[in-house]
């Protein structure tokens, strides 16, 4: 009797290379979640452009983030799941946490990506100066940001099945920090809804980016920031994973 051996597991580069390389041409072939990606900090921008007695330094750049990781990760997320790309996935060689590492990662990059091109648009437009460590300091505010609005996209994916759920929370979350983000740092508000727009999702990652972009020194509000950035993405991951679905009950 003759014993077959299992063929062994591709490299994990392999099969992490070949995730990002198909996550890659999706996002390149889906027009929508570009204009998601690039668009939306881009009309915040043009709209303090217009009135340049409003403070924009880390305004907009926080909406690309948002719009991408609240309003278009998690319905990615819930199609696939509906369409079975999931259970198809989860029968190749390819380790599961690779499935979701290679989507996050990709939207990090973009993140990034989404944070220079914003930032140098508005400096140009406003006439400040940008240096290298701005660019730098950019660099970990956009992973850290970005963070934890895929960390909230995951969580409503986690919390909620059904493609059409998930479409509606996530339009209900992204208005609401949207309008936090826009008018409750900025506007004429009381100061308790102002103090509550600081700590949120929004409020923080404005922070963040502001003291990436306004070369002020590391002060409090910029350690509440990140604090409060970490907290968030903890919790909601905490959320996404423990109760995330592979496949529709």
């Amino acid at each position: 009797m003759t014993s077959t051996t299992p063929p062994a597991a591709p490299p994990l580069s392999l099969a992490f290379g070949s995730l990002l390389r198909a996550d890659f041409t999706v996002l390149r072939r889906s027009w929508r979640l570009q204009l998601l990606n690039l668009g939306a900090p881009l009309i915040v921008l043009a709209s303090y452009l217009l009135q340049r007695h409003v403070e924009p330094q880390g305004t907009a750049i926080p909406f690309g983030p948002l719009a991408s990781g609240v309003l278009a990760y998690p319905l990615g997320i819930a199609r696939d799941r509906e369409n079975g790309v999931f259970r198809r996935l989860r029968i190749t060689p390819a380790p599961t946490w690779t499935i979701m590492a290679s989507r996050l990662a990709l939207n990090v990059m973009v993140n990034i990506v989404v944070a220079v091109i914003v930032a140098t648009i508005g400096a140009i437009g406003f006439g400040l100066p940008l240096s290298v460590a701005t660019y730098l300091l950019l660099i970990p505010a956009a992973i850290i940001a970005g963070a934890v609005f895929l960390s909230l996209g995951q969580a409503i994916a986690g919390l909620l099945t059904p493609a059409t759920l998930v479409n509606a929370a996530s339009r209900v979350a992204f208005i609401v920090l949207y309008l936090v983000g826009a008018f409750g740092l900025n506007g004429n508000l009381s100061t308790p809804f102002k103090t509550f727009a600081r700590w949120s999702p929004a409020g923080s990652a404005i922070y963040l980016y502001r003291t990436a972009l306004v070369h002020a020194g590391w002060t409090t509000a910029s350690t509440q920031a990140v604090l409060a950035c970490l907290g968030y993405i903890l919790i909601f991951s905490l959320l996404g994973i423990r109760y995330f679905r592979w496949d529709t009950p």
